[in-house]
């Protein structure tokens, strides 16, 4: 079903970029031949470009670094599209991680919920990486192509040890710590399609500025989180304050010390943490496992995580 809504999105987003090219077209035609305009005009014109080029209205280039063939779910999906998803990962994912990291359902924030797709003609792969947030998950959505999965890289791990890599069956979903380098295998035939999610977790609630539920040990007794925060969240609260810019800079320069300290001592704790690769539900329980997360959904006394509101492309767009 998300695959179905997916394309229907692009089919969307293609028709709107060949309308919009043809009357930028029509315009410049009108237009007297002024370099600011030429400009203009150049720019909107390749970015239509980009979503007309196959796979027709996939977005190419939103992630800078580490681009993906992907669909934003908070700016690209309709209002009915996210409600359906957003009621499949309460129901499933927010428990899931409550449970795994014991972060409170409230304080999980994403980041970024997108669509991705890899094709055997197209882009097959993503390079080794690792995502800017504290949680990372994505599930698989169907399985009509060859190849494929993630490859995780550890600190420890030796050139000659065995590959850590997860394949998933379809509707099984890879959950794992966003600091760990990993890869995208390639998918060699067909198309590969998964749901990907990179999340924060707060200790307020950035809209109503109410303070989650979420403990000390999941966040300032947590190196990872305290390396995220002072790595990102300091320095972007410093660059708001209303201070000179002599000020600010040294604000930002002095939180350096805490980023390398927390960030070695995360590095630390990932070099004695064992890792590894655990199926916590075998598929012969998969349809009871998935009724009773279902059921324990509609229960009124749940917080709910914030899958959309705080995504990035989202906030940018409402500035």
């Amino acid at each position: 079903e998300i695959i179905r809504i997916a394309q229907s999105v692009a089919d969307r987003n293609h028709n709107t970029a060949k309308t919009r090219r043809k009357n930028i077209m029509k315009s410049t035609k009108n237009q007297q031949s002024a370099p600011t305009h030429k400009s203009r005009f150049t720019l909107q014109l390749e970015e239509l470009d980009k979503v007309l080029k196959w796979p027709e209205g996939w977005k190419k280039d939103r992630h800078g670094s580490y681009p993906t063939t992907d669909l934003n779910l908070a700016t690209d999906f309709d209002i009915e599209a996210r409600q359906y998803i957003q009621k499949l990962l309460d129901a499933r994912m927010s428990p899931l991680l409550e449970r795994i990291f014991g972060v409170s359902r409230d304080s999980i924030r994403a980041d970024d919920v997108f669509l991705v797709r890899y094709d055997g003609k197209g882009q097959q792969q993503l390079e080794k990486h690792r995502d800017g947030t504290i949680l990372s998950f994505n599930i698989l959505l169907n399985n009509n192509f060859e190849g494929g999965g993630t490859k995780f890289f550890l600190p420890e791990q030796e050139e000659s040890e065995e590959d850590i890599v997860a394949r998933p069956n379809v509707g099984e979903g890879i959950v794992h710590n966003s600091i760990i380098e990993h890869e995208g295998l390639a998918t060699t035939n067909g198309t590969r399609f998964i749901l990907v999610g990179f999340l924060n977790v707060d200790r307020v609630n950035w809209i109503t500025g109410e303070v989650t539920n979420v403990s000390l040990f999941s966040t300032y007794l947590c190196f990872h989180w305290l390396y995220h925060y002072f790595s990102t969240r300091l320095p972007e609260s410093i660059s708001k304050l209303n201070i000179n810019d002599l000020a600010r800079e040294l604000l930002i320069g002095v939180s350096f010390v805490p980023t390398a300290i927390s960030k070695r001592l995360n590095g630390i704790v990932d070099n004695l943490a064992p890792f590894g690769i655990i199926k916590l539900v075998e598929d012969e329980n998969y349809d009871r496992y998935l009724d009773r997360m279902d059921e324990n959904s509609s229960r009124h006394d749940l917080h709910n995580s914030n899958w959309f509101d705080g995504d990035r492309d989202n906030i940018g767009r409402l500035k």
